[in-house]
């Protein structure tokens, strides 16, 4: 009550309270700044530090295990550092990072699918050409050999197979074993050519059977090996946009 009368007494209760108003609004103006840099510095810091998962990366998969999506959202907190969005930047660069280091994750599992494939075929020994075409069979083809986790059964003429999918197989090893294309990155073909099979490319089942194309243009084994290299992030248990985007070309 003292303060108050006070506050009367010297300007009225107008200028009392404008003078209150005025003390509270001058404080964030002195702040402000100090703030202002020290969202700056975050920002910074968070579009240097995708920038290293990005080099990391880069450096250890040979632009392989980069996402197509990863650089553009790279450049975006770029932009937006450099315009001076500084929320805007931390996010796009948080999501850049996260994409860097899920693609070098995705990227480790595949060469240890890869590696575990090969060392099976090792251990089923190695064989020429002659023995798996050529050979007697029935119903048209010319007879079977075990490949990867399954088997694999080759037309008279060698242009085409018949591959039956066995436990643990993914399309990766499939791909990469010698008697079928011998690059892993080569996965889509089967996938193209075996689409009404193949709900998800990344999850197939025990005895599917696939047909497999060796006769293929140039052209359309870089366009498989291309998406393979640039699909993005998948998830388990249904076909990625990227990768119904990849069909439909054909």
């Amino acid at each position: 009550m003292i303060r108050a009368n006070r506050i009367l007494y010297v300007g009225g209760l107008v200028l009392g309270a404008s003078l209150v108003l005025g003390g509270c609004a001058s404080q964030p103006t002195e702040e402000a700044p100090a703030q202002a840099m020290s969202q700056q510095e975050k920002a910074k810091q968070a579009v240097a530090d995708a920038e290293a998962a990005v080099e990391k990366t880069r450096s250890e998969t040979g632009d392989w295990g980069l996402w197509k999506s990863t650089l553009g959202i790279l450049g975006n907190a770029q932009n937006s550092l450099d315009k001076g969005d500084y929320d805007a930047a931390i996010d796009a660069a948080k999501e850049a990072q996260f994409e860097a280091e899920m693609g070098l994750k995705q990227y480790r599992e595949e060469q240890d699918q890869y590696k575990l494939a090969a060392q099976a075929a090792m251990k089923s020994g190695d064989y020429p050409e002659s023995e798996w075409i050529g050979t007697s069979g029935g119903g048209g083809m010319s007879g079977s050999k075990q490949v990867a986790n399954g088997s694999l059964m080759v037309g008279p003429n060698g242009d085409k197979g018949t591959y039956t999918v066995g436990s643990g197989d993914t399309l990766w090893d499939i791909s990469a074993a010698d008697a079928i294309y011998g690059d892993p990155f080569a996965w889509p073909l089967i996938y193209k050519n075996n689409s009404s099979k193949i709900d998800d490319p990344d999850l197939i089942y025990p005895d599917q059977k696939f047909t497999i194309m060796w006769n293929v243009a140039d052209e359309d084994y870089n366009d498989a090996v291309h998406h393979a290299k640039t699909r993005g992030s998948w998830r388990l248990g249904e076909a990625e946009s990227s990768d119904l985007e990849y069909l439909e070309q054909y």
